[in-house]
């Protein structure tokens, strides 16, 4: 089997080095890189089995499966010209920019059978495994809050031109799911800072969602911190869990009590790569279906719409 991977930036670069390990390990036949600028591929040059491609068309006649790493805008496009081939797709988040585009390219995947899937990498981190498992024991009751707190360290060398919506909010949406096992009921408020004047690009969010039976959810997002952090909060009934799922550790709070959580980091980046070509060999989906991605990508625009509305009121 061989897979091709598609920008080869910031993100690109680190998914690159983890099938590296798959080709070491004779998971993977080879690897075909593709970048349109190529001093990016440069660095891969020389080692076995790993082929530089001249233009998508070029490696997407090559491979068996293609990760999509380029940047969002461009996603629709090359998806539509791998499924023209035949190629499975892993695509990262978000799927497309619009949720027609999605859902066209769902279907195009169903009925020729491909492998298509994006790229939720949290659903791969045994710190998310571990917390719902705490959750489906009842170990702090029922959920009645969440709170997300998840800042980039300014500027993000991955998402310097990207919407803080598009760029991070994927992520919450697809863990909040994953938590809950639900979508949002109403987009209570969306209040978001450009990056400075004369920008117009969102660096940072604020966003408040209801998800029925009187669970509020609060989001802060940014691209321009002066930290990096990634603090989930869910409060219970009976206790509340506070963790990181990038650096996977936790606490648990009862009785006015704190506990470690034990957890067992995980390569999230290696565990998702290894499902996509396992999903490929078996030919079938699991875990981080683009099913998942295209309700994501309606979740945005909902988010998106109810923004436009509150900031033309400060007009």
């Amino acid at each position: 089997m061989k897979i091709g991977i598609i920008g080869i930036g910031y993100w690109g670069k680190k998914v690159v080095s983890e099938y590296i390990s798959l080709l070491s390990d004779n998971l993977i036949d080879g690897l075909v890189l593709y970048d349109n600028e190529n001093s990016m591929t440069d660095k891969f040059k020389g080692i076995s089995n790993l082929e530089i491609a001249g233009s998508i068309d070029d490696l997407l006649d090559r491979v068996d499966g293609v990760h999509i790493c380029s940047p969002n805008a461009t996603h629709f496009e090359i998806i539509m010209k791998a499924m023209e081939k035949n190629v499975n797709v892993l695509v990262e988040k978000p799927i497309t920019t619009n949720s027609d585009d999605a859902f066209r390219l769902l279907e195009i995947a169903l009925a020729k059978g491909l492998v298509f899937q994006v790229g939720n990498i949290f659903r791969f981190s045994n710190a998310m495994v571990e917390i719902k498992k705490l959750l489906d024991d009842d170990t702090i009751g029922n959920v009645v809050h969440l709170s997300f707190i998840w800042d980039h360290i300014s500027p993000s060398p991955s998402s310097s031109n990207e919407d803080v919506i598009w760029d991070l909010m994927p992520h919450i949406l697809d863990m909040i799911n994953f938590i809950l096992g639900s979508w949002p009921r109403e987009i209570v408020s969306v209040s978001t800072k450009r990056g400075g004047i004369g920008e117009t690009v969102n660096k940072s969010s604020d966003v408040l969602l209801y998800y029925g039976n009187n669970v509020y959810i609060n989001v802060r997002i940014s691209l321009s911190s002066h930290k990096t952090t990634r603090e989930i909060e869910i409060q219970g009934k009976t206790g509340t869990i506070v963790f990181n799922p990038v650096a996977q550790n936790g606490w648990l709070y009862r009785s006015g009590k704190q506990q470690e959580i034990v957890m067992e980091p995980n390569n999230t980046i290696l565990a998702e790569i290894k499902n996509f070509v396992e999903c490929i060999a078996e030919k079938k989906i699991k875990i981080n279906s683009a099913h998942l991605g295209a309700l994501i990508i309606k979740e945005i625009e909902a988010i998106k719409r109810v923004e436009e509305i509150e900031r033309s009121k400060k007009v």
